[in-house]
């Protein structure tokens, strides 16, 4: 089963070489990696094609700076495996997750596989707070997660999603936070969400990353996006009306 591994590129010559090669590394070898040098002005383009020239199953495609979501769409439109994992370019990944992630889809038919993290922080490593214990779980059961402080939580790059899912969804262009705005949307098209506590993603938290600039600023998209998907799970969810309303106003306070 070939699976797309899917890396929006741009300003990132310092981390990408490890990124790539946790990548090209992996213990599952049935894989494609796709790169999108989304208009880096630095070396990161060439460094890109580096490493497609030594490994047929790199390929990299060039386009103009048009944001993470537009070169996450990018990928998915060129992607040719039936899974889709999406990774950020100065992290990377276990050399066991994609096989890890591959043996749970096959496992339990899951549309969706979530794994843990670690968090890197310089020099110090802390795993996530998401602990539960190996399972399956429907629709319904993964919002609940979802919206649980303690959950799974958002990010795209812990997941590995089957490509169909995408034929009506895409990451919002020109937004902030599109994780938020795209996530809710896969689960509640899945059949089955299958879950591991084993930390495969490596996510480096450095000044330049986006996740330690997250909320730097006030954005009114973001205000949008929480208000979106409040009204969507309330109209497939009505019972868990009071979970959505808390996680809702939690996360517009933050």
């Amino acid at each position: 089963m070939l699976v797309s591994i899917i890396v929006p590129v741009f300003k990132v010559e310092k981390y990408l070489k490890r990124c790539i090669e946790s990548l090209c590394n992996q213990s599952y070898k049935d894989i494609e990696i796709i790169l999108i040098d989304d208009g880096s002005p630095d070396r990161s383009g060439e460094i890109c094609d580096e490493f497609a020239a030594k490994n047929s199953y790199v390929k990299v495609f060039h386009q103009k700076n048009l944001g993470l979501s537009a070169a996450r769409n990018k990928g998915i439109d060129v992607a040719n495996g039936e899974y889709i994992s999406f990774v950020d370019s100065d992290d990377f990944i276990d050399e066991h997750m994609i096989e890890s992630m591959v043996s749970l889809s096959e496992v339990y038919n899951a549309d969706i596989v979530i794994c843990s993290w670690k968090i890197i922080r310089g020099h110090d490593i802390q795993k996530s707070h998401f602990t539960m214990s190996e399972r399956v779980l429907t629709p319904e059961e993964a919002i609940k997660v979802l919206l649980n402080p303690k959950g799974f939580d958002n990010f795209a790059c812990n997941k590995m999603f089957r490509k169909e899912l995408f034929e009506s969804i895409i990451f919002p262009v020109g937004k902030v936070m599109e994780d938020l705005a795209t996530i809710y949307k896969l689960i509640l098209k899945a059949n089955r969400i299958a879950i591991t506590p084993l930390p495969l993603y490596l996510y480096d938290i450095h000044s330049d990353s986006i996740t330690s600039r997250l909320y730097d600023q006030i954005n009114p998209d973001v205000f949008d996006i929480y208000v979106k998907r409040k009204d969507d799970l309330l109209l497939k969810y009505p019972n868990l009306r009071n979970l959505i309303l808390s996680n809702f106003f939690f996360g517009v306070q933050r």
